[in-house]
């Protein structure tokens, strides 16, 4: 920006709603396959259909006083795949996954009506047997939340992409304010702009690191030689 380079799409992030609320890390915590998320807001209550896009999500969960709860029991706890048994009971002494006997008790610990969410968890449950979710027709139901103990995993929305940043052309050039090339400067990867629009798709930002890094590489070796 000292050099006078253009910026451009720095509205635009992506969030991933099931970031850890104090760090924003996004693998902390019982990360399962979505047809295991059972999410609940502070009332202790379902809200939304937990196999949404993760734009819906992270309104919802704005919506909805911003941190949820991710409920597990120990059968849905196994099929966390970002995690090892180690982690999660250190993650556990630390207060990022909080751990209970009963449903009650767990949610005097996250500090939700225990009436509640007994309730939700029970509904849920049901609808899992009955293989359909008439309250947010959610498509994919998994295990049921029944096997002592459980668990809940606070979540709250976090940046995890920014489509904005520094202006670039098709040879991965930084361009100035008045349309230029800014000599010697290129850029690929997450610090450009432009390249996704409003939007990231999943995997792209791998795409775009492998095409503008070998362009822009190929380009600074041309120049140098």
């Amino acid at each position: 920006m000292k050099r006078g380079a253009e910026l451009v799409g720095m509205e635009y992030i992506q969030l991933m709603p099931i970031g850890d609320p104090k760090s924003g890390a996004l693998l902390t915590g019982l990360i399962v396959p979505p047809e295991n998320f059972v999410f609940v807001n502070q009332q202790g209550k379902r809200f939304v259909n937990e196999c949404e896009s993760r734009d819906v999500l992270s309104n919802s969960f704005f919506d909805n006083g911003g941190v949820i709860y991710m409920i597990a029991d120990e059968e849905i706890r196994k099929t966390a795949a970002n995690t090892t048994d180690e982690t999660i009971e250190r993650e556990i002494e630390e207060g990022i996954i909080i751990k209970a006997d009963t449903i009650e008790e767990l949610a005097q610990k996250i500090n939700v009506p225990a009436a509640e969410l007994s309730e939700t968890i029970r509904l849920y449950n049901s609808y899992v047997d009955n293989g359909r979710d008439p309250e947010f027709q959610k498509g994919a139901l998994g295990l049921k939340v029944e096997q002592a103990p459980f668990y809940a995993t606070p979540r709250k929305p976090s940046v995890h992409h920014t489509m904005g940043g520094l202006k670039i052309d098709t040879d991965a050039r930084v361009l100035s304010k008045q349309g230029a090339p800014i000599p010697g400067l290129y850029a690929a990867g997450e610090v450009t702009g432009g390249i996704h629009a409003g939007n990231r798709l999943g995997g792209n930002a791998l795409i775009d690191i492998f095409t503008y890094g070998r362009i822009a590489g190929q380009n600074v070796s041309q120049r140098n030689s």
